[in-house]
């Protein structure tokens, strides 16, 4: 079951083709038309199916900045149904008719609901990032046969094809242009790789009564989750191409509370890993907290409240240790000067909301004994964040600063890039290990292997390792056969998320 809420706006998606067919309004167009003038200021033209050549005729024109297009013929079976299309800005503007209550559309005013059924919606996504140079364009071609590939081996017998291949403006099709869903990615005329998907016939039917009914939330949720869920289907996703998927993706995720963290910076360097640690310990252990909700200077925070002892069980530190309490306190002080903690990140929302206004820690007596009680406030939006990574709990606590490193170099070569391809540098990591004893280094080689192991386990990630050589030759195994042998060989370790 999918928890997750949408709106097109937030997810930056649009509505770019609006198709409904009314049965039984062919003899009440020019009604129909003069009212969408009058009320919308939107022109009306129309069209026959009938003819190839798609020719509009006026209809309603008074040179108004929207228009709208009545199509004739569309049913062999029933001439009276006619078509009414809004395209491109078009729909953009009818769709915010429908949805804005402040234009107060009445849809028993212009149509027989009864006869009214959606017949075609498109939705689609504009990645923002240029795509100018050749070798982009070649690169993307290469996208296109990957993602064909991919989606051939689940249906073997659907129709895809690139068109234009040869040109600057490549576009790739996925199943047929008659079917009840019809990809395109292509760029555009401003460099600008476009997502789209028509959503036609019985899948277009079934959203009519959200829109009859003025259910807009919900209609918005539904298309968004299956315009995502057919991308991920469609595309691969180890690409450039699809960051912007990934992260919508793995913003989607409902997995269990594991061990959660944030997107980190490219250009990251985390000098104190056990305080960094800490902080990612401490954003997943507060989603397990009881909390109140605050008003404090007009901004809404959620203030926790409990014993020290609980969090230190959480993360297995020895609470009776006065150096480990004391060390625990001191993480908690800190988080009130956390900008230099935000550098490490790289979500620029997680950033702006990463702050604790208030903290206490004070002594509570009972019958038996003292406890040391925390009492914290963090932003309500950071406190329901959707953190992007998931981690399995053994993940949670550190047995040792060797362990604390391996994890540490593990989640930043798993955060730091965008694709589900991920890369661990193998080498530039053992290296600063270069000074110690060959048993402490072969035991920490062992629990590199045995993280991946347990990532591979919990799910986390694929089975399928491409080891990159100290002589730079590449090799394929499968991860359960990752082995010393293979560690002490490899340059880089290349792995992939599952998403």
């Amino acid at each position: 079951m999918n928890f997750n809420t949408y709106n097109l706006i937030a997810e930056k998606l649009s509505i770019d083709y609006l198709t409904f067919n009314l049965k039984n309004g062919r003899n009440k167009i020019e009604e129909i038309a003069e009212k969408f003038s009058h009320a919308y200021q939107i022109d009306s033209y129309l069209v026959n199916d009938e003819y190839s050549s798609q020719q509009k005729k006026t209809l309603k024109v008074k040179g108004q900045k929207y228009q709208v297009i009545f199509a004739l013929n569309i049913n062999p079976s029933n001439k009276k149904t006619i078509g009414i299309r809004f395209s491109g800005l078009n729909a953009e503007y009818f769709y915010r008719i429908l949805k804005d209550k402040k234009y107060l559309f009445i849809w028993e005013d212009f149509f027989n609901v009864a006869d009214l059924k959606l017949s075609r919606i498109d939705i689609n996504y504009t990645d923002k990032k240029y795509l100018e140079e050749k070798i982009i364009t070649l690169n993307l071609i290469n996208f296109f046969e990957c993602s064909i590939q991919k989606y051939k081996q689940r249906y073997p017998s659907v129709t895809t094809w690139i068109e234009g291949r040869e040109t600057e403006q490549p576009t790739m099709c996925i199943t047929s242009r008659t079917g009840e869903n019809f990809l395109r990615v292509y760029k555009n005329k401003l460099g600008l790789l476009k997502f789209e998907l028509e959503i036609k016939k019985g899948k277009a039917r079934n959203y009519t009564n959200l829109f009859t009914q003025y259910c807009f939330g919900d209609f918005e949720t539904e298309i968004c989750d299956g315009f995502y869920r057919y991308l991920k289907a469609s595309l691969v996703l180890d690409t450039l191409y699809t960051d912007w998927l990934n992260y919508k993706l793995r913003k989607t995720n409902n997995r269990k509370i594991n061990f959660v963290f944030n997107y980190l910076k490219k250009d990251s360097v985390i000098d104190k890993p056990i305080y960094f640690y800490r902080l990612l310990q401490f954003l997943t252990f507060s989603q397990t907290c009881n909390m109140e909700k605050n008003i404090i200077q007009n901004q809404v925070y959620y203030t926790l409240k409990f014993p020290l002892t609980d969090f230190a069980k959480k993360i297995n530190v020895n609470i009776h240790s006065t150096y480990q309490r004391r060390k625990l306190i001191q993480f908690f002080e800190s988080l009130q000067k956390l900008p230099s903690y935000t550098e490490w990140f790289s979500d620029s929302e997680f950033i702006s909301l990463l702050l604790f206004p208030i903290l206490e820690i004070n002594n509570e007596n009972n019958y038996s004994h003292t406890k040391l009680i925390v009492r914290i406030s963090m932003s309500e939006k950071l406190y329901n964040y959707r953190y992007p990574f998931h981690f399995p709990q053994t993940f949670f606590y550190f047995e040792s600063k060797d362990d604390l490193r391996v994890k540490s170099a593990i989640i930043q070569s798993f955060s730091i890039q965008m694709s589900s391809q991920k890369q661990f540098s193998v080498n530039q990591f053992l290296n600063q290990f270069n000074s110690i004893n060959n048993k402490r280094k072969s035991n920490i080689k062992k629990n590199i292997i045995r993280q991946f192991q347990l990532l591979l386990k919990d799910k986390v990630i694929d089975n399928n390792f491409k080891l990159v050589l100290k002589d730079k030759s590449i090799f394929n195994i499968n991860g359960q056969e990752l082995t010393i042998e293979f560690i002490n060989k490899t340059d880089q370790l290349i792995y992939y998320e599952i998403i």
